[in-house]
């Protein structure tokens, strides 16, 4: 797969086969840190899909993912002083 293939998955411009193909995609995002370097409803899904167990964190399939959840990704402040993350 490549970042484009992911990226349409992902906002829904392409059809992903299944479900798998769909998780896939997040994954791939999430493997290289496509997700985080995109617009912040990338980043807020990642986490989110990280936080139900459909994708994981690459190298610590164990380990809580590292996020601070009091950065926001409107303004990239943190802690989030402008409400457009909340």
């Amino acid at each position: 797969m490549t970042p484009f293939e992911a990226i349409m998955i992902a906002e829904g411009a392409s059809s992903a086969k299944n479900e798998e193909e769909y998780i896939a995609a997040w994954q791939f995002l999430i493997d290289t840190g496509a997700c985080w370097e995109l617009q912040g409803w990338f980043g807020r899904t990642a986490e989110h899909m990280i936080e139900q167990g459909l994708c994981s964190v690459p190298g610590s399939e164990n380990e809580e993912a590292e996020v601070d959840p009091e950065y926001c990704d409107c303004c990239e402040c943190t802690p989030c002083d402008c409400d457009w993350g909340n």
